[in-house]
């Protein structure tokens, strides 16, 4: 038997390799792991080098998805390839107009960035339960109401890009639910599983939470629930953010290959993930 795996390249890969994707075909009776499809293709595509180390490990500048899903999710580099499998690389910093990177998604927020109105306050683990019990009630029309564990909130960036992404999702019939705080988790966590999500969300130990309120249009917000919270402002969060706690936003979002990442890396990889949910 024979397997057949599909691996395609994105942005400047593409262009520095000439192709877009190739088939690569394995001997069935083997075991290969993704680190083993690593080392072929930088075997038999020498300039791959620039995406993967002569240990087989990938360069910290490139993403991989298994079919549609971060390498990291489904096993890392001992993932075992299966006939079938499609393998994409992702250059964080995208070249091009093949694909629009984090600087395109985030240029498109900013030319809206006046029409989005973000609050958040910080709450009690108590209040959040109860918030959370009744979150549905909480939505109005053209806004965002979540609840969110503040050791997986790094910065107002990651709130704004994922309901920039929500709203335009809506407006052109692209959403996966049919409820916007549902879909902003899909986007925000980079996951089309609400299931996983409310897994990682349970699985969070915190002290403290956010409650997140975004409108696409400014005058829209209204009054918040009644609280006992403290508002916080969108633009302190990235300095706000506890480094202690930085295991469990890498959990989170799957990058546990990339543990020992500054917190500017680490923030440059979520924003990239968060973007290319549309994409994939």
């Amino acid at each position: 038997m024979i397997l057949k795996v599909i691996v395609e390249f994105l942005g400047v890969l593409r262009r520095e390799l000439g192709v877009d994707r190739v088939e690569v075909y394995l001997e069935g009776s083997k075991t290969y792991r993704l680190r083993d499809l690593l080392l072929y293709l930088l075997s038999n595509y020498p300039k791959i080098s620039s995406a993967v180390s002569s240990d087989g490990s990938l360069n910290t500048s490139y993403l991989i998805f298994v079919n549609d899903a971060d390498f990291m999710i489904v096993g890392g580099y001992d993932y075992e390839v299966r006939d079938g499998d499609r393998i994409t690389f992702i250059p964080i910093s995208h070249g091009g107009s093949e694909v629009v990177g984090v600087e395109g998604v985030w240029r498109k927020l900013c030319e809206d960035l006046s029409k989005i109105e973000l609050e958040v306050f910080e709450i009690s683990s108590n209040d959040a339960l109860t918030l959370i019990r009744d979150i549905d009630k909480l939505q109005v029309n053209g806004c965002i109401t979540q609840v969110l564990p503040s050791v997986l909130v790094l910065s107002d960036k990651q709130l704004l890009l994922a309901s920039f992404l929500t709203f335009k999702a809506f407006e052109e019939g692209r959403n996966v639910s049919r409820k916007p705080y549902i879909e902003f988790l899909l986007r925000l966590f980079s996951n089309r599983q609400i299931n996983d999500i409310i897994t990682i969300l349970k699985n969070v130990s915190s002290s403290s939470y956010l409650l997140v309120r975004v409108c696409k249009d400014v005058g829209n917000m209204g009054k918040p629930p009644i609280i006992n919270g403290s508002e916080v402002s969108p633009s302190q969060l990235l300095q706000r953010f506890n480094t202690e706690r930085i295991d469990d936003l890498i959990k989170a979002y799957g990058l546990e290959g990339n543990v020992g990442l500054d917190i500017d890396r680490m923030h440059s990889l979520i924003l990239t993930k968060i973007s290319l949910f549309q994409i994939i």
